[in-house]
């Protein structure tokens, strides 16, 4: 079945409401209609072309809905071309009947009349429309560009203003990174030649007391010396004198341990004074390798801190 509802010769059959409408628009004689008559129209008929039964899944019958509900929205449901179309067909087919002889009714005539009519106002009404079409598209075209122009000078602006705000701040970075270059190694010099001061100072403070030791220390050792020989002199005197007696044997006795006790303080004189002059250059040469340890030390400092300062200088130059 092509219908959801039974078919009746009945007010209440749809399809009987549809032929009505039709009637009545294909026989109107002012080709006028109400609003009131023109909604029921539109909604007979587009109930009637929703028919689940086969209506509604039809294309032209989908197509002819859509533009019902388009007339009813008063939107255009046919483009002036369209329309344009239309009434010169129905102009060729006046023109046709008036060759073939055929008298035209009156009615047929005014409805001619009112298609040359029609016409006229539609050419004249297109011309209008796109002489004003085209004035807005060049009126359009001219204020396009006009705000491109604006656009583009806006930005330039914006850049040169952009451009020398950022070499002003590249200088002044330039500038800061300059000064604080400058006063870092400026530090790092003062700091070097302090550092170098004091390391001189307290070596020549820690010569000075090691070379007071050492000579300390020889006096000491050669005082002991002078007194020992002095009292093994006294004493070998006095031995000499008690023992005179005693007879040739006994003095080569004391003379012979005289002799080697002079000899065995010498000898211990000279291996104390060689202890301190080792143990002092000993000691010179370790002062000599801290201060060359410390001075290399200060360098590579210095060294690191000039790499950190390029290296600041150079982010800030990217920047």
């Amino acid at each position: 079945m092509f219908f959801s509802f039974p078919i009746a010769a009945s007010p209440q059959c749809i399809l009987t409401q549809a032929r009505q409408i039709s009637k009545a628009v294909r026989h109107t004689t002012s080709c006028q209609v109400t609003d009131t008559d023109l909604n029921d129209y539109i909604q007979t008929l587009t109930s009637l072309l929703s028919d689940p039964a086969y209506l509604a899944i039809d294309p032209d019958a989908t197509t002819a809905r859509n533009k019902l509900i388009d007339l009813q929205n008063n939107q255009p449901f046919i483009t002036p071309e369209q329309l344009i179309e239309h009434l010169k067909d129905a102009q060729q087919t006046l023109l046709k009947l008036q060759r073939s002889g055929e008298t035209l009714t009156q009615e047929q005539q005014g409805l001619s009349e009112k298609i040359d009519k029609s016409l006229e106002d539609i050419t004249a009404h297109l011309k209008t429309c796109l002489k004003s079409l085209d004035q807005n598209a060049k009126e359009a075209a001219e204020r396009v560009l006009q705000e491109r122009q604006n656009a583009l000078q806006a930005i330039d602006t914006k850049q040169q203003a952009s451009l020398q705000n950022i070499d002003e701040k590249e200088k002044e970075a330039e500038k800061r990174v300059s000064q604080t270059g400058d006063r870092t190694l400026q530090k790092i010099e003062t700091t070097k030649q302090a550092s170098l001061q004091k390391i001189d100072e307290k070596g020549k403070e820690f010569e000075k007391s090691i070379s007071q030791k050492g000579d300390k220390t020889v006096q000491e050792v050669e005082t002991t010396k002078q007194a020992s020989l002095k009292n093994i002199d006294e004493k070998g005197k006095e031995a000499e004198k008690r023992i005179s007696q005693q007879g040739d044997n006994t003095l080569q006795l004391l003379d012979t341990m005289k002799h080697a006790s002079l000899k065995n303080m010498d000898e211990k004189g000279k291996e104390a004074e060689k202890s301190i002059s080792q143990k002092g250059e000993k000691t010179l040469l370790e002062i000599e390798t801290k201060q060359q340890s410390i001075l290399q030390n200060i360098d590579e400092k210095g060294k690191y801190a000039e790499k950190n300062v390029s290296q600041e200088g150079e982010k800030h130059f990217k920047r």
